[in-house]
């Protein structure tokens, strides 16, 4: 290898650190190439793998992933590999969150030069004859030096997306929200890196809406992770099913001698759901864990759309105040959204004043809030923020509850 800037103890570091604490992975962003040495690639892409099957990684994972791939002599040998992940000693947290993240920066940085000496190697031949695009080059040299934590794609490019999709030769991809109307006021449903939050009383229909907009696009092929922080994944399932059905769930007694062609449709339906690739996590209540198993889902194609259900039932212990919690739960969940390009379904609960619980945040960070309210003669849609169309659009509905379904009404 050339001669090139190559930090070792640096990348043996953050290896070391990436093994000990795995929301690094989860909340930062890593890449392969921040690493220059062969060997460390090897351990990375094994902590990587382990990491995205499992939410977590160690250091034994690590060197069974690399047995299991046949590349444990390429990354040094298992003595080697073990010496490598023990460089640091700390426990995890912030403070090792924080050190790690200082590494990768100066990982980034080593990467640029490294990036910046190849694109003038390649173009040499053409400036020895006069005959290279200087302004080319200076700008691929700068963009050797950004520090792409988050995907920049260039302006020029995003135009020409535009343009493309208002001539219709590149369809734009939606997301149904489960209910015709709405997604005719986001002007054919949601797009990725959205994030909408459901709105209601406690009772109201949050969880039916979520139910029903995770069918729907399981319906459309899409894959749908569904976070359950309120209900076993068994009752998801039901949920789904009734829905699908068209008829409630009963006691067994009640099918022995009668309803025959309920327990048959019922049946049918969960077959379906069975066959659709569906996944519900109903053990977590952490926003570092939901982070934790949307960055492993996404990472295997397996979660365009996000389901969490709901805000006020998340933990997290970085803030004092509980409205200072909720409004960094409701950021995160955008931030993955869009980070992960999926689009994320959520819900909230509403105080006695008819806003949203414990945070106006929540609706700062979302790009649709939708709430279901209920009155003496009838129930109600509202969208009260669209940021792709108008906002309080409102349409009539009728909410069944025994079949866990949203009708609209024509």
């Amino acid at each position: 290898m050339k001669k090139v800037p190559i930090a070792t103890k640096s990348e043996a570091a953050a290896l070391a650190l990436i093994a000990i604490d795995r929301n690094i992975l989860a909340q930062q962003t890593w890449e392969v190439d921040y690493f220059a040495l062969p060997p460390h690639r090897k351990v990375f892409t094994a902590l990587q793998g382990v990491h995205q099957r499992t939410g977590s990684c160690c250091p034994f994972s690590a060197i069974a992933e690399l047995e299991a791939t046949g590349e444990i002599e390429a990354a040094g040998g298992e003595n080697e590999v073990h010496e490598i992940l023990s460089t640091m000693k700390i426990a995890s947290g912030k403070v090792c969150q924080d050190m790690a993240d200082d590494y990768r920066k100066q990982l980034v940085r080593n990467k640029g030069y490294r990036d910046a000496i190849k694109a003038i190697e390649e173009e040499e031949p053409n400036i020895r004859i006069g005959k290279s695009d200087l302004k080319k080059l200076s700008e691929t040299i700068m963009r050797c030096s950004e520090d792409r934590g988050v995907k920049i794609k260039p302006v020029k490019d995003i135009i020409l997306e535009i343009i493309d999709e208002m001539e219709g030769k590149v369809a734009n991809e939606c997301f149904t929200t489960g209910m015709i109307k709405v997604d005719r006021a986001l002007k054919g449903g949601m797009h990725k890196g959205e994030m909408m939050t459901v709105a209601s009383e406690t009772g109201g229909g949050k969880s039916i809406y979520l139910v029903q907009a995770a069918l729907a696009n399981l319906l459309d092929g899409k894959p749908v992770l569904f976070f359950s922080l309120e209900m076993k994944a068994k009752d998801i399932l039901t949920r789904m099913a009734c829905n699908l059905a068209r008829y409630p769930i009963r006691e067994p007694e009640d099918y022995k001698n009668a309803n025959q062609v309920e327990l048959k449709a019922i049946s049918e339906a969960l077959l379906r759901l069975h066959k659709l690739p569906i996944e519900i996590v109903d053990g977590v209540s952490q926003i570092e864990e939901i982070e934790s198993h949307i960055n492993r889902y996404t990472g295997e194609n397996r979660a365009d759309v996000i389901v969490v259900d709901y805000l006020q039932i998340i933990s997290y212990d970085g803030s004092d105040s509980r409205e200072g919690q909720i409004s960094e739960i409701a950021r995160r969940l955008k931030v993955s959204a869009l980070k992960n390009n999926s689009i994320m379904l959520t819900a909230s609960q509403l105080n006695d004043d008819g806003r949203l619980r414990e945070s106006r945040a929540i609706g700062m960070h979302s790009d649709q809030v939708v709430y279901v309210e209920h009155f003496k003669t009838k129930s109600m849609l509202t969208i009260k923020k669209n940021r792709r169309g108008a906002r309080n659009y409102t349409t009539e509905i009728i909410m069944r509850g025994e079949i866990s379904k949203l009708e609209e009404v024509f």
